[in-house]
């Protein structure tokens, strides 16, 4: 896929949703390979994120700082943290593992455990940050996404 000067691979099978309020400054696609299966990718403008966050790093540590404090999301836990390279970025990656309970008036409340994998990375030559996402339900399908996450984001071209 190529958009807006972003270019990444992805598996023929995966069907694709554009986020329809997507620019070239700032959006979302997300890849859909099954009825559990799909990986985001996000963009923006590094200018935006840098007021804020003044490496990729930094980025990645506050959004798992954010989902600690989501009214749902217990016991979260870093599993994994290795720093890649993407197309000469140095990109910090988090696998992440927590309990989320449903909510609902009528309904019992369950809890169920869930793990993400993010990839960040922030582009200056392109002007723009990238992260890269996705969540599983159980460990079987979180080891075949971050095979999925790791293989389009190492394909990722943002410049």
């Amino acid at each position: 896929m190529t958009l807006y000067n972003i270019q990444i691979e992805y598996p023929i099978s995966a069907r694709l949703e554009l986020n329809p309020k997507s620019t070239r400054g700032q959006g979302d696609v997300v890849f859909h390979f099954d009825k559990y299966t799909k990986i985001m990718l996000s963009w923006g403008e590094l200018e935006t994120a840098k007021n804020r966050y003044p490496t990729a790093e930094a980025q990645a540590a506050d959004s798992i700082k954010r989902a600690r404090n989501v009214n749902r999301v217990r016991d979260l836990k870093v599993m994994r943290h290795d720093e890649l390279s993407i197309n000469g970025h140095k990109a910090p990656y988090y696998r992440t593992q927590f309990e989320v309970t449903s909510s609902g008036l009528l309904l019992a409340r369950g809890v169920g455990k869930q793990e993400t994998h993010s990839i960040h990375l922030h582009c200056p030559r392109s002007g723009r940050y990238y992260v890269v996402y996705g969540s599983a339900t159980s460990l079987e399908a979180s080891e075949d996404q971050w095979i999925l996450l790791r293989h389009m984001s190492s394909s990722l071209r943002c410049h």
